[in-house]
């Protein structure tokens, strides 16, 4: 995984950098992190987008269609070079990288080429007018979507030896991406209308593909399967690499959103300016707080103003508020701590180590039995399951929601309670129910002493239920609240990933953490002062580092910090 955040963040250096004017924006949903790392110029005037489609592989090389003429390979340590110019300004499509060959697509002309990646003689494949994305199978088979005649939308097959691309299926509409599974079932995201709204995607099988192709009869919509219904107009679409049921990403350029869906659920990871190209890279699932496998990748563009292009690299991030305490030697301070879902080992450093839960599992660590120490425990997204070690085992919640476990009612004991982002729903087991926020926004119960508290950080609004609103922060900032200060009264605080800065309201700026690392930021009372200080956990060295204070090795990539 770290190895393929290098692959993005090499383009910076690329051929044109940022310029004045609104740059194009994506701000991640809870339970993920949005890195940008590259961003290329466009031109309003001539409505030319910086970037129109991406593509790489697990060398850490890129391939982009930049600035509608340019296809761009950028290596590890190297400057980016031209593999391919038009010579004129066309309007790209696509591009994917298949084997030891690229293959790109623009509409202008339909022409349809491919080079291979090592540089060379480009070679004319075919022509198909309005072609708009490109999928490969297991049988290299190539799959296109184009509306040639602009009257409705058709998918055809292609490959080495054939003079033209065969229609497989007329599915009408506007056009529309397509992928493929690991089954080679053949997936098409509908755009029916302008402006976009709740469209399907929908599938054909392969049995049924390799029949279209075999008698020429193409499909239509009578023989496809809705996959999922009314989900935000899909302009992209990408699998991750399950060995079993893959999760299906989902970009709508028009509505702004980056969605997962997994088995019939759509969870929002994110909202951008006119995102789209989403791509996968790695081994594994890739969903929210749980780092274990894959990052994924989108390109964002500014069509309001600049036409400027970034590719965002979007991962899974453990958030800090879903720990209860961190106190597990009543201490009064924070312990180092770490939970490892992928054995359910808990390890608290100079303390014990214990085998609590497993894979899948979210730490909710917190003093559930009133003893003023916190107990290990897990909350399971699949069923709702919260289960502290040796006290309690209650059902509360499911696999859409955050765990928030705080003393709600004041008695000493930690409560089970949940945010759900679709329905801005805050739930306290046997106590209370109210609708506060909505997806997107990040809940943040340790902020103004248990009041109901939200960022957003799409705005950087802070909002606390029936008290205050302010603005602090930006896209892309984590929430750090606490009492930096030692007043007694939480601070609200953010923490951007691209810099590494700490801005405290009305306290402090400061620099700790990486741009380059994907620290967890995790303001901590290591001393047992009473005020919380900077603090990050790197993954990637099991690094903990205090600001300030202290730094130590402990833990490892994989493990989640399971303190606060």
């Amino acid at each position: 995984m770290r190895k393929i955040f290098v692959m993005f963040v090499l383009i910076g250096a690329m051929i044109i950098v940022f310029r004045a004017g609104a740059a194009p924006s994506f701000s991640a949903n809870p339970g993920y992190m949005r890195v940008p790392v590259v961003t290329i110029a466009g031109t309003a005037s001539t409505w030319t987008s910086g970037i129109q489609s991406f593509d790489g592989d697990e060398n850490e090389t890129t391939y982009l269609f930049g600035q509608n003429q340019y296809i761009m390979k950028k290596e590890k340590g190297s400057s980016a070079t031209v593999l391919y110019d038009y010579g004129s300004s066309v309007f790209g499509s696509f591009v994917k990288l298949r084997g030891d060959k690229l293959y790109f697509g623009e509409s202008s002309t339909g022409s349809i080429k491919s080079i291979p990646t090592a540089g060379g003689t480009a070679t004319d494949l075919f022509t198909l007018a309005n072609n708009f994305d490109c999928a490969f199978n297991s049988q290299t088979q190539m799959f296109l979507s184009a509306n040639p005649s602009w009257t409705g939308n058709y998918l055809y097959v292609w490959w080495q030896g054939m003079t033209d691309p065969q229609i497989i299926a007329d599915v009408g509409d506007n056009s529309g991406p397509i992928a493929v599974d690991s089954n080679d079932n053949l997936y098409y995201g509908r755009s029916t209308a302008y402006p976009p709204g709740p469209e399907d995607i929908v599938y054909y099988t392969a049995a049924q593909v390799a029949n279209a192709i075999n008698t020429g009869v193409p499909l239509t919509s009578s023989d496809w399967t809705v996959y999922a219904a009314g989900v935000n107009a899909p302009g992209g679409l990408a699998f991750d690499s399950q060995a079993t049921i893959q999760d299906l990403f989902s970009t709508s350029s028009g509505l702004g959103t980056l969605s997962r869906i997994s088995s019939g659920l759509t969870d929002r990871m994110g909202a951008g300016s006119y995102p789209s190209c989403p791509r996968f890279f790695g081994e594994g699932r890739f969903s929210p707080f749980l780092e274990t496998g894959g990052v994924l990748a989108v390109n964002c563009t500014d069509y309001n103003d600049s036409y400027d292009s970034t590719v965002y690299v979007v991962k899974a991030c453990p958030q800090n508020f879903i720990i209860g305490s961190g106190d597990y030697s009543i201490s009064g301070a924070s312990d180092i701590a770490v939970f490892r879902p992928v054995s359910g080992l808990w390890a608290v450093r100079g303390v014990t180590r214990l085998y609590f839960g497993g894979e899948g599992d979210l730490p909710v660590a917190g003093d559930y039995d009133g003893n003023g120490t916190s107990d290990p425990s897990i909350y399971r997204p699949d069923s709702g399951l919260w289960a502290a070690k040796g006290v309690t085992r209650v059902y509360f919640g499911g696999d859409q929601d955050i765990p928030l476990p705080r003393d709600y009612d004041g008695d000493g004991t930690a409560d089970p309670a949940i945010f759900r982002p679709a329905a801005g729903l805050w739930a306290v087991r046997g106590m209370t129910r109210v609708y506060f926020g909505t997806d997107g926004d990040f809940p943040q119960p340790d902020y103004n002493d248990g009041a109901i508290v939200l960022f957003r950080p799409s705005t950087g609004l802070w909002a606390v239920r029936d008290i205050t609103r302010f603005y602090f922060g930006e896209p892309g900032d984590l929430p750090v609240p606490g009492d930096y200060d030692g007043d007694g009264s939480t601070d609200a605080g953010i923490y951007r990933p691209t810099s590494g800065l700490w801005a405290i309201r009305g306290v402090t700026r400061v620099y700790f953490g990486s741009g380059e690392e994907w620290d967890v930021p995790l303001p901590i009372d290591y001393l047992g002062t009473g005020s919380v200080v900077p603090a990050i956990f790197r993954p990637s060295t099991g690094l903990w580092s205090i600001r300030g204070v202290t730094r130590v090795y402990f833990g490892n990539e994989g493990d989640f910090p399971a303190t606060r």
